[in-house]
């Protein structure tokens, strides 16, 4: 894919496997609001964007999200039904045009997370190409394990980005369909990404302080070498 590296990223974790995830920050906020809104049945959703090689480096970028409308639950084993791929995949394409499904998401507040053999298998029968992504999140304490699929098995990620830009597709989605995932109105996302961007902003504008004080004080520090640099010299060709 043409694609560089985002400018504007929030850094999770040790960030040193492949592939390199980045999560664009209204997906996140999505994946949360689930979470606020989980009972005791499993939830969770499709993650939507593409996968490629930025610079020579395995990339997937989350651009998108879209809930999964059922989750079969027997006893204490887990499976997507047929009627939700289905529906995730037309939501997926209503909404986010030609972006492939990348991974899932999924939240199980009566297990900690963790794969097992189930998960394994409906990540290879739905997911199976190289480098997509499974996240599973516990509702309460937030603890979150990333993983991507390498080597035909799933294996965890130590860390990950959040990216900042413009998702028109994914603030649409999740306005049209606040009322069934009840999820916030647009005009707290709105507040949330404008937050998140002053943070961005001021971070950068401090930063960019540092440097000017940093490069003010070398400056200083010259002329003030230079002028006792003189004097001495003054005082010993007057001597």
């Amino acid at each position: 894919m043409e694609k560089q590296f985002p400018k504007n990223v929030r850094q999770i974790g040790n960030v040193c496997d492949s592939p390199k995830i980045y999560v664009e920050d209204y997906v996140d906020t999505f994946l949360n609001q689930l979470c606020d809104k989980t009972d005791e049945e499993p939830k969770g959703a499709f993650l939507i964007g593409e996968t490629g090689q930025v610079e020579d480096q395995d990339c997937v970028y989350i651009s998108g999200a879209v809930r999964i409308s059922e989750i079969v639950k027997n006893e204490n084993q887990l499976n997507l039904a047929e009627a939700a791929v289905e529906a995730g995949m037309k939501d997926c394409k209503e909404y986010f045009g030609n972006q492939s499904l990348v991974g899932w998401f999924l939240i199980d507040p009566s297990r900690k997370p963790g794969t097992d053999e189930a998960l394994e298998k409906i990540h290879k029968t739905y997911f199976g190409e190289e480098n997509t992504v499974f996240i599973m999140k516990d509702p309460k304490d937030r603890e979150e394990k990333f993983y991507a699929y390498k080597y035909e098995e799933l294996m965890e990620i130590n860390g990950h980005y959040i990216y900042y830009e413009k998702n028109p597709e994914m603030q649409n989605y999740m306005i049209s369909s606040r009322k069934e995932n009840r999820i916030t109105p647009s005009e707290s996302i709105a507040d949330r990404a404008a937050k998140d961007f002053r943070s961005i902003v001021k971070a950068k504008l401090e930063k960019a302080d540092q440097k000017q004080n940093n490069r003010f004080l070398y400056a200083a520090s010259t002329f003030l070498l230079l002028v006792i640099l003189m004097l001495v010299y003054n005082y010993y060709w007057q001597k």
